[in-house]
């Protein structure tokens, strides 16, 4: 089972679920989904960079595993051809994202602690720069005709 799991890691060819914002058509396919119209879903290339297999009960059938992988990977279909390809099928009956867009579990507040931080005070002390959302992106620098059209909503 192991091995064919962790075949898995590297490029991998992935179609899309039907239950997914993805557009076919100017439709996201969810619509045609809850419509009963089944699309033609085109196979994307996506990328796993890790998996690893925490524990699997043989007599329940269920795994824990962590999934390292690249933007527009769907896990549930990941897990899907999991099954598959173990002669089966599978089903996620949970998902933890642990990080999303460079950031971490770990940089997240509960409601709990970000209302007793604004009640103390220090609410400021939990807020994350805005910076931080655009680092993994190019600088732009515009001109000053370019800074006046951009505050006029010029694209």
């Amino acid at each position: 089972m192991r091995e064919a799991v962790l075949s898995f890691v590297g490029d991998y060819d992935q179609i899309p679920p039907m239950y997914s914002a993805l557009k076919v058509n100017g439709k996201k396919l969810y619509e045609l989904a809850r419509q009963g119209i089944e699309a033609e879903r085109p196979v994307r290339n996506v990328e796993v960079y890790g998996l690893e297999l925490h524990s699997f009960d043989e007599e329940k059938q269920e795994a824990e595993m962590t999934v390292s992988c690249g933007k527009g990977t769907y896990i549930r279909t990941l897990l899907s051809d999991m099954g598959q390809a173990l002669g089966g099928g599978a089903v996620m009956t949970a998902l933890c994202r642990t990080k999303a867009s460079g950031f971490c579990l770990g940089e997240c507040y509960t409601f709990d602690e970000v209302k007793t931080a604004a009640e103390n005070g220090t609410l400021e002390s939990l807020i994350i720069p805005t910076e931080r959302l655009f680092e993994g992106y190019p600088k732009l620098r515009l001109n000053e005709v370019q800074s006046r059209m951009y505050r006029n909503g010029v694209k």
